[in-house]
């Protein structure tokens, strides 16, 4: 079973596609109509996940803040940007999007350089994307927390993680396109280096959210486990 894309407790390198995960996931924690930087009333995860954005946004060579990245404020060499790259990694995924690979030629002019505008507006549209995906990719409507209409509540989890399974692969590729946006150089960094180097923080926080949807996920597979045993 696909486990949710924002968990990076087991990788030992991350690179510019975990940032696009770990973005998504501190917005969706934080809110949509809160402010970005964490303030004394939010607890230790949050702290934590802010201090690994501002991490791994140095280690990318970004000066500006993790809502900058977030809003497609971030400034990316046009040169190092090929349009057939980016392609590839979208139409690996969307079979829909080979009629456009006439358009991903790159220019002979070697002193061709995409504009910012080009940047932003991939980064706008594939993240728009990427954002409904994430909320099929967290949905859980609780159905393991309570004992009341258990067995219709049940149907949904099961849809929503047989959802999330079969959409895995494009997830993967946006994932890959919008970090190639942000790093075109396509670079990995260790845990050990992201501490470092880069500040990347090591504590962990008493209540680790993984271990809540990994709970969840391992409820939900023993589910669809009974349910066709019951068959």
């Amino acid at each position: 079973m696909l486990t949710y894309a924002d968990d990076l407790s087991d990788k030992q390198q991350l690179n510019a596609s975990d940032l696009i995960r770990m973005l998504l996931r501190y917005r969706n924690l934080k809110g949509l109509h809160a402010s970005w930087e964490p303030t004394e009333d939010d607890n230790e995860s949050l702290h934590l996940q802010y201090a690994r954005l501002q991490a791994m946004s140095r280690a990318l060579e970004y000066d500006c803040t993790p809502l900058e990245i977030w809003r497609g404020e971030f400034n990316v060499d046009g040169a190092l940007i090929q349009r057939d790259v980016f392609h590839d990694l979208i139409q690996s995924a969307f079979t829909t999007t080979e009629q456009l690979a006439k358009f991903c030629v790159q220019p002979q002019d070697p002193t061709h350089r995409f504009s910012m505008r080009d940047v932003t507006n991939a980064w706008d549209k594939h993240l728009e994307l990427r954002r409904t995906l994430y909320s099929i990719e967290i949905f859980n409507d609780g159905w393991f927390a309570s004992p009341h209409g258990y067995v219709m509540s049940c149907h949904a989890s099961l849809a929503s993680a047989e959802i999330r399974e079969r959409l895995k692969v494009q997830i993967n590729a946006l994932d890959q396109a919008l970090g190639y946006l942000l790093d075109p150089q396509q670079r990995s960094f260790s845990l050990e280096q992201l501490c470092s180097h880069w500040g990347w923080p090591q504590d962990e926080p008493e209540t680790d959210v993984e271990s809540l949807w990994a709970l969840s996920d391992a409820v939900v597979s023993m589910a669809s486990q009974i349910l066709d045993e019951e068959q």
